[in-house]
């Protein structure tokens, strides 16, 4: 199994490199989830390449965030120095950028970011269709999901095995972005979730503690995962070669260090919680005093001598023929590459005549370099004296060029990137007005379509005869078992429902099969014109864009399907699987709508999906309906009710019909606020 580490500038790349790893992954300046990491820039790329590929290492780029409309340029430019560096793969979230790197660069491998929130075998499908080769699925996953995953694809499967843990699921937290504008899908997490939120006379419900399952290397590649990623781009060397080598190690059955791993990083230990299935109150830590000062100067500097020196990783074997009036000849090779080098003729001995020992010694003296020799064949005449350092330059010259013919550069063919011309979908007079609902005493039946979650729809035939011209079919954000969701879909289509909101990539496949008009949802985070492209040519026939976006962006997008805007709702700012409300007895007495304060005591909501995942509500919501006037290209508007009570709801809409100021808390969420 492929040791992957985490490299977030030179030095972290050097420590992977010696440390063990089969292949690094890292970020250029603009364009990657870590953009507050040194990173690289597209000049130093390819000296990274090379340096990589002559130690068997592969390198996969990140370009796994969300891009705008006017960074379509930037992206190209990226993606064609990435392709002519000659990187292994690049890491997407976006569709819109998954669109350019096709045309760009066909052959170049593309990995599903887990900011994709892939968690089962319908969304792994989905994207092995598209193309790509490898999929990094929610980190959130156990044992028998990530083997269900791997019984339904031939995707490679990359899982996180050490390292930090978001609370939420990646690519679905909106916290960063609607506190500070600094958006998790850009890249710029300000990690608000590690302050001190409580509930249940708890601190830091909503810290996890980080992820280690590196005991558990063999149980993963024996089920078939071909990659072990280390989370980190953005810690420091001595935590990168120290994860690395304890990868190695449980991979060759070996003891490793636990308790250095502590001392190097963790928040109050590591949790296994999410792989075993056991997602109690005990995965959550912080960073404490005691985490930092374990760390001491003396134990990073002993990891730090640990890999002062190039690491023996590539196993070669060596052949050299010193005979009378014959120029001297080193050939080396490493199993695939064989290069050969010549010297001078060696002289008579006089004195002493050198020895096959001697010789072998000389030639097997691959200190400081990436290589060790297996083997050594050496053809030798009676009677030859040859100088020590005349022997040492010819293997000097022999490994240089064994490395020059290494390190060539994958050959890509590399288009040029046009943009595409899209067909712009013609607005209609008059906004609709969509409106999605958590329970079935909110229903209002005056809008123009109601969103509501399909199981309940299933469970109650009524609903159905009575709203089924208006129904749409809401599908979860989160369906870690998607065995009898087509079974409850076909029904709903017998009973009337056209289409579904789709929340997700997972439930495209199905849908588009099944006949069934699709809406996708904001949580798609589509805020580019090729993303909604690419989803259109999926199936999707409306779309609700993503609430990231500003007045300027949404108005701005080439829309090639109906668009919508969230104007009303407490959007979620976070959805995750281990529920900090949670204790040691489970769920007991819950009652599925409980309230989490933050650090000026604010009561925030935490809304159960039926003990599937949970969402923390924003506690002001996106109120647009006064402004509607503003989001001038929005084909219909969307509002999102969770907890409020049907005269809310009610009062919402008539709100939003007649364009009126909401009176109570509101926010105008990010369409005035850029993300950054």
């Amino acid at each position: 199994m492929e040791i992957l580490s985490p490299v977030g500038a030179e030095q972290q790349l050097i420590a992977a490199v010696r440390g063990g790893a089969n292949a690094v992954y890292l970020g250029l300046k603009n364009f990657n989830a870590r953009r507050n990491a040194q990173n690289f820039d597209t000049d130093s790329l390819k000296s990274v390449v090379l340096y990589c590929h002559q130690r068997d290492v592969k390198v996969y780029v990140t370009l796994n965030t969300l891009i705008k409309d006017r960074e379509i340029t930037d992206v190209v430019n990226e993606i064609t120095a990435i392709a002519k560096a000659g990187a292994d793969a690049l890491i997407v979230q976006d569709l819109g950028v998954y669109h350019i790197a096709k045309k760009i660069a066909p052959a170049l491998a593309l990995h599903a970011s887990t900011q994709m929130s892939i968690h089962n075998d319908e969304g792994a499908k989905a994207v092995e269709a598209l193309g790509f080769t490898r999929l990094v699925p929610a980190r959130e996953l156990s044992v028998s999901e990530i083997k269900s995953i791997r019984s339904k694809t031939d995707l490679e499967l990359e899982v996180f095995v050490h390292g930090a843990l978001c609370m939420s699921v990646s690519g679905q937290c909106y916290l960063s972005s609607v506190l500070g504008q600094r958006s998790a899908n850009r890249g710029m997490c300000a990690q608000p979730c590690r302050l001190d939120f409580r509930v249940n006379n708890r601190t830091h419900a909503l810290s996890l503690k980080d992820l280690s399952i590196i005991d558990r290397l063999r149980e993963l590649e024996k089920i078939g995962v071909d990659s072990a990623k280390i989370e980190g781009r953005m810690k420091r060397p001595e935590y990168v070669y120290a994860s690395t080598k304890a990868c190695k190690q449980s991979l060759e059955s070996k003891e490793y260090d636990k308790d250095l791993l502590k001392a190097v990083f963790s928040r109050s230990g590591f949790t296994d919680g999410y792989i075993t299935s056991k997602r109690t109150p005990d995965m959550f830590g912080y960073r404490t005093k005691d985490d930092v000062t374990v760390a001491t100067v003396s134990v990073l500097k002993s990891i730090a001598n640990e890999y002062r020196n190039e690491a023996a990783l590539v196993a070669i074997t060596a052949k050299i023929s010193i005979l009378k009036s014959k120029p001297m000849a080193l050939t080396l090779c490493d199993g695939n590459n064989t290069v050969t080098v010549y010297g001078q003729n060696p002289d008579i001995a006089i004195n002493k005549e050198i020895t096959e020992d001697i010789v072998k010694r000389a030639i097997e003296k691959c200190g400081g370099t990436q290589y060790f020799v297996t083997d050594a064949e050496i053809s030798l005449d009676k009677g030859i004296f040859v100088q020590l350092s005349t022997l040492n330059t010819l293997r000097k010259q022999a490994i240089e060029a064994l490395d020059n013919k290494r390190g060539v550069i994958n050959a890509y063919e590399i288009n040029d990137f046009k943009m595409p011309k899209l067909d712009t979908f013609q607005v209609k007079s008059g906004q609709k007005i969509y409106a999605s609902f958590e329970y079935e005493e909110q229903i209002i039946d005056s809008v123009d379509k109601i969103i509501f979650d399909f199981e309940k729809l299933y469970k109650n035939g009524e609903l159905c005869k009575k709203y089924k011209e208006k129904l749409v079919a809401q599908l979860p954000a989160l369906m870690f078992d998607t065995e009898n969701a087509e079974n409850i879909l076909i029904e709903l289509k017998k009973r009337g429902i056209e289409q579904a909101y789709v929340p997700n990539i997972y439930a495209f496949g199905m849908l588009k099969k099944l006949g069934f008009k699709i809406l996708g949802g904001y949580s798609l985070n589509i805020i580019n014109s090729l993303a909604l492209e690419e989803y259109k040519e999926l199936g999707m026939t409306e779309c609700e864009v993503s609430f990231e976006n500003t007045l300027e962006s949404f108005n701005g997008l080439q829309k090639s399907v109906p668009c919508g805007a969230v104007v009303y709702g407490k959007m979620p700012l976070m959805t995750f699987r281990n529920c900090p409300n949670k204790t040691e007895k489970g769920c007991n007495g819950c009652t599925a709508k409980a309230v989490i304060k933050d650090r000026f005591s604010n009561d925030i909501t935490l809304l159960c999906k039926d003990k599937k995942y949970v969402r923390l509500l924003n506690p002001q919501p996106i109120y647009m309906g006064d402004k509607k006037d503003q989001l001038s290209s929005a084909d219909f508007l969307t509002l999102h009710f969770t907890d409020e009570p049907f005269e809310r709801c009610l009062k919402i809409v008539n709100k939003i019909k007649t364009a009126q100021p909401l009176n109570s808390p509101f926010t105008r969420g990010l369409y005035y606020k850029e993300i950054i």
